[in-house]
């Protein structure tokens, strides 16, 4: 009986179409490298650690394009992790920066995930903006804070 009545429930549309607020997913090889050379990174507490350096008062948007990036060391996608601002064209502070991304840490451990950019404000909807630490195959040569971000 119960199964009759939550079925319906699971597949609505308002269930279905709900987009993820904070979460710890990004693409398959952020687990695929830590699995494949038998260490385990965390490479949102790497990532957060470069960005704890970003001046509080420096402001850039989208498309400033990487904030911090880490190349995944002996990684044959020859790849990193890198966080990035999408999804909205408004302009983020270093300070904003950091605190999406201590919010960011403090829930997920591990290489990938997302924060909106309004989940401080109450607004845990992506499709707003989000802040995301993601597997990239193009880090553009940065090795920590990116040239965008290292100020004037």
């Amino acid at each position: 009986m119960q199964a009759t009545f939550l079925l319906p429930l699971l597949l609505s549309p308002q269930i279905l179409a709900s987009p993820k607020g904070l979460n710890c997913k990004g693409s398959s090889a952020c687990d695929s490298f830590s699995t494949t050379y038998g260490a385990v990174f965390d490479a949102i507490e790497i990532i957060f650690g470069y960005v704890k350096s970003l001046d509080d008062d420096l402001a850039r948007s989208e498309v400033d394009g990487h904030i911090a990036c880490w190349p995944v060391p002996n990684n044959v996608l020859n790849g990193g992790v890198c966080t990035f601002v999408q999804k909205t064209s408004d302009e983020f502070t270093g300070a904003q920066i950091k605190a999406l991304m201590a919010e960011l840490s403090n829930h997920c451990s591990g290489n990938c995930g997302s924060i909106p950019t309004g989940y401080l404000d109450g607004d845990n909807n992506v499709n707003n903006g989000e802040l995301t630490v993601n597997y990239v195959s193009k880090p553009k040569g940065c090795n920590g804070i990116c040239s965008g971000w290292l100020g004037p």
